[in-house]
Parts: C-alpha cells; structure tokens; sequence
C-alpha cells in the first residue's frame, strides 16, 4: 500500500482511482474538493506540505561525520 498525494486536483478523480486500488490517497488544492469526499482533501497550497516532507526526511536521515 502506498501514501498518495495528488496535488492540484480538486476533482479528486486520480485519488479515488488511487484508493480503489487499496492505496491511501489524499488529493491537494486551493479549491474545495468535488469529487464527494472532503474527508480526503487537503484544502490549501501543496507547497508547504511538501517542505515540511522533506524537512523531516532531512531531520531523520542519518548523518556521516569524517
């Protein structure tokens, strides 16, 4: 099973693909969602989602010292 983001998609038409394939997906945009499922949405600017991402995959990667 995979974590799906699906950013700039307010139709939510690739999510549910996604999650009929047993995947947990999630879609992204500034526009409320019409593909009936607002408990699947994230209402916002992608952006800062994928920042705080990588931001913790930095904080949680090991680190070499020489």
């Amino acid at each position: 099973m995979l974590k799906v983001l699906v950013a700039c998609e307010e139709s939510q038409r690739v999510c549910s693909a996604f999650r009929r394939l047993g995947h947990e997906a999630y879609s992204c945009d500034i526009i409320e969602p019409s593909g009936g499922h607002p408990e699947w949405h994230v209402l916002g600017d992608v952006l800062p989602l994928l920042e705080r991402e990588r931001e913790r995959e930095r904080e949680s990667s090991p680190r070499w010292t020489v």
